[in-house]
């Protein structure tokens, strides 16, 4: 007998650097994106008390109404109008990109992954029968598509690069997409973390056939709640839908709740967390440019993405053994050269003492 072989080919650079990482002592982590600020405590608040009530049987496969009407409001500030029907909740980002290709691609159909990209989209199609080609926007706005191409996924704030896309760079995707009458899954899952300009959504571009993917798991520090959400078109989000019966029938009623309270509560929480991040961003930064390495500073998410023009795999490896440091590779986020840093996973004295030991590393590598 033998498994799938779209299944058992499933890898992750990220998973693999942690694993290797894991149970290292004095091992500096840089590689999970997990912010470790602690989760608000309203918010922990509010899922205990469902929890107490009883908050613990099947709620609406859809999602609990109240939250679903929060989220619509919340996308609604984006600039485009959304309502209840517009939304489903999903278990996590990563779910909710699940669901939208499921619905968008037959087998053997291809979805355009606008590169640099978080490396688990990589996986989705293969569990589709689908197929997925790597692509930078300038490259895909240069060419027609061919027949097969049905999707344009699309990440900004961008993981791994933090690059923020500009109004100009979306509305001539959003062009782009409608010419070739193609969906658009715009990943907006770090939308309220930013340093500079707030970002905008292509939805403002392509309403039609833009749909929003997004979670509480960054901005409030709730990676674990695995709570996120699909927002789009009425008419293609209802028959998306009926995909959550097939996969995990719904998301949970108390980490529902928890959610709740994060996009309805106060906001300063955030505020504070990303006035943190900035902080780490800023010396990270500064100790990536003091090694002369190639990078563009992050305008919003949680990474540093610096180009080291060597193959990454060999040398992530080689800096866990010898520097006792966990990045991660860039080659499955489209750069073969490139690396990431979370600098939400690390104080700005462990970001020192990162940095300090990759000097003393780099210097050794040269003798």
């Amino acid at each position: 007998m033998k498994i799938n072989e779209n299944v058992s080919s499933i890898t992750s650079a990220v998973r693999k650097m942690a694993g290797l990482a894991e149970g290292r002592k004095n091992c500096l982590r840089s590689d999970l994106g997990t912010p470790d600020l602690p989760t608000p405590k309203h918010i922990i608040e509010a899922t205990k008390k469902a929890l107490d009530k009883g908050d613990t049987q099947y709620p609406a496969f859809l999602g609990i109404p109240p939250l679903r009407d929060a989220i619509a409001k919340y996308e609604s500030k984006k600039g485009v109008a959304f309502e209840r029907n517009n939304v489903i909740v999903t278990q996590g980002g990563e779910h909710a990109i699940f669901l939208a290709l499921t619905g968008m691609l037959k087998p053997g159909e291809t979805v355009y992954m606008i590169k640099p990209h978080w490396e688990n989209y990589n996986s989705i199609p293969l569990t589709l029968w689908a197929k997925k080609e790597t692509i930078s926007i300038q490259d895909m706005l240069a060419k027609k598509p061919e027949k097969s191409v049905k999707v344009i996924l699309i990440n900004s704030p961008n993981n791994p690069s933090g690059v923020i896309y500009d109004k100009k760079i979306l509305q001539k995707v959003a062009e782009y997409a409608k010419q070739h009458d193609l969906f658009i899954i715009s990943d907006e899952v770090y939308d309220q973390i930013y340093f500079e300009e707030k970002p905008y959504s292509i939805v403002n571009y392509a309403p039609e056939r833009t749909f929003i993917v997004n979670a509480v798991s960054k901005t409030y520090s709730m990676t674990g709640y695995r709570i996120g959400w699909l927002c789009g078109p009425k008419e293609f989000i209802g028959s998306i839908g009926w995909a959550i019966r097939s996969t995990l029938s719904c998301c949970n009623s108390f980490a529902q709740e928890g959610a709740l309270a994060a996009l309805t509560g106060n906001q300063s929480c955030v505020k504070e967390m990303v006035a943190e991040y900035k902080k780490r961003r800023d010396l990270m930064m500064k100790r990536i440019n003091q090694l002369g390495w190639e990078c563009k500073t992050p305008q919003g998410a949680l990474y540093c993405y610096p180009n080291i023009k060597q193959d990454s795999w060999p040398f992530a490896l080689e800096l866990l053994e010898k520097a006792n440091i966990s990045i991660v590779p860039g080659e499955p986020f489209g750069d073969k050269t490139h690396i990431r840093f979370c600098y939400a996973s690390m104080s700005l004295s462990e970001i020192d003492e990162c940095f300090d030991r990759i000097e003393k590393f780099l210097k050794e590598r040269k003798k």
